[in-house]
């Protein structure tokens, strides 16, 4: 379904049965009411300020109640949702698809689907692949780094699953290569995604021939923009730039080493965190502030900032051993052998990849879709030093704090000579809440 769209599922009498935020289970334990979550308890009007009995009128309400009389119908709402582990709030339009399934006399189940507005609703579509355009794929992925979302890509039910989903879209494409058509995918919409797969990796392979030579095809020499490639080359060296990465919305993440020294476990680790590229956090953030913020989002000009801390366990056998940010060496632990983890922290920078939809779209709609997510990971350490410090350089009193769009903090100044390293990362208000109602009160950030 693309960035921020999911299905959901009501009987008749509102109760979920699958909604992306019906979470019946906490810890090891199944919650008791798990069973009796109501639609309006999840999909939260965007004026709603606290919970109340009965809940006011809204277009929720409207939903709902269509939903519960098996009305099939299609509407928009306004709603609040969260990211990033409830640490993130925004407020955003989505259109709502849904009607029963089968019989409505017998069937007490109501299907929903939810698409962002107004990007959501369009998708980008390929023509089917040639042989060699399969073949450059299938070695791209056998030879990179290269993460593949663990979906159901193309079979009907879950018994049908074979199980490895990087094993079972090889085989599409060998089956592809072997007998120029995909037989065992017998669905075309499945087929569409794969072959929408196979261009992606093919995008990706000639990306990787620009960031080495700045020329993105070996059989056509001419370079796509040579300041580009210098700019890109020139910011690399500057910044010690350990990875960079792309995610699509096929599901599909490649990662990129450019430093040699650059640690292995850390990007296993950042994958592992991110094993579905458009349900990522640093994903749909990147999305959504794009379309948001800049108008001009079609040129790449919006970024996204997060942190990501990669963890690395160090044996402390030796007692001449550095550790890096959050871990404290004390003499108690040298000469131990027993491993210690230390933490590295990375600055992610990344920005939205949008295409052009065709003349033939209506003007109502998104004139962009998004495409997929770009992204670049180096230390902090060299972005604080080069960066962060030179734009808090001026300020000779005070504390100087770099905030992201959330609030959360990004680099804050040293106080009375103290560096505040273990603050990167949390909220501004837990330090200075005055700024923050002040923020609230100049409508920079809402309550």
């Amino acid at each position: 379904l693309g960035v921020h769209g999911y299905s959901f599922m009501i009987n008749h009498n509102g109760y979920l049965m699958f909604h992306p935020d019906l979470r019946p289970v906490l810890g090891p334990y199944r919650k008791q009411n798990y069973h009796s979550i109501d639609l309006d308890m999840v999909e939260i009007p965007y004026n709603l300020m606290k919970f109340v009995h009965p809940l006011p009128d809204s277009k929720i309400q409207k939903i709902r109640k269509d939903m519960v009389l098996s009305i099939a119908n299609q509407r928009s709402a306004r709603v609040k949702k969260h990211l990033d582990d409830m640490r993130r709030i925004e407020v955003v339009e989505q259109n709502y698809f849904y009607a029963t399934l089968g019989d409505k006399e017998s069937n007490p189940f109501t299907l929903g689907i939810v698409l962002r507005f107004p990007y959501g609703e369009s998708q980008v579509r390929t023509v089917e692949p040639s042989t060699e355009k399969v073949k450059t794929a299938l070695r791209f992925i056998r030879q990179r780094n290269v993460r593949i979302a663990d979906w159901i890509y193309c079979n009907s039910t879950a018994e049908d699953d074979i199980g490895d989903t990087e094993e079972s879209f090889r085989g599409y494409l060998k089956e592809k290569i072997e007998t120029d058509r995909i037989a065992s995918c017998p669905y075309e919409a499945s087929r569409q995604l794969i072959y929408m797969m196979i261009e992606e990796l093919y995008i990706m392979s000639k990306f990787e021939n620009w960031t080495k030579t700045g020329v993105a095809d070996r059989e056509f020499k001419r370079p796509l923009d040579q300041s580009a490639y210098f700019d890109f080359k020139e910011y690399q060296n500057e910044n010690h730039l350990h990875w960079i990465f792309l995610a699509t919305r096929s599901g599909i993440t490649a990662y990129w080493r450019l430093y040699q020294l650059a640690n292995e476990e850390h990007i296993r680790q950042f994958s592992d965190a991110n094993p579905n590229s458009i349900e990522s956090s640093y994903y749909e953030r990147t999305i959504n502030a794009t379309y948001t913020y800049g108008a001009d989002h079609i040129h790449g000009d919006h970024h996204i900032y997060s942190l990501f801390f990669g963890i690395s366990n160090i044996p402390t056998n030796n007692s001449h051993m550095s550790f890096d940010n959050h871990t404290n060496a004390t003499e108690g632990n040298m000469g131990s052998s027993t491993p210690m983890s230390s933490s590295h922290m990375y600055l992610v920078i990344a920005t939205a990849i949008w295409m052009n939809q065709t003349v033939h779209t209506p003007k109502q709609t998104a004139q962009n879709v998004p495409f997929g997510v770009f992204g670049v990971m180096l230390p902090y350490k060299t972005v604080r030093a080069k960066q962060f410090s030179n734009l808090c350089a001026p300020l000779d009193t005070g504390i100087c704090y770099i905030i992201d769009e959330n609030g959360y903090i990004m680099f804050v100044s040293p106080q009375d000579g103290k560096d505040r390293i273990d603050d990167i990362g949390k909220f501004l208000g837990e330090f200075e809440a005055s700024i923050m109602y002040d923020l609230v009160a100049k409508k920079i950030f809402s309550e």
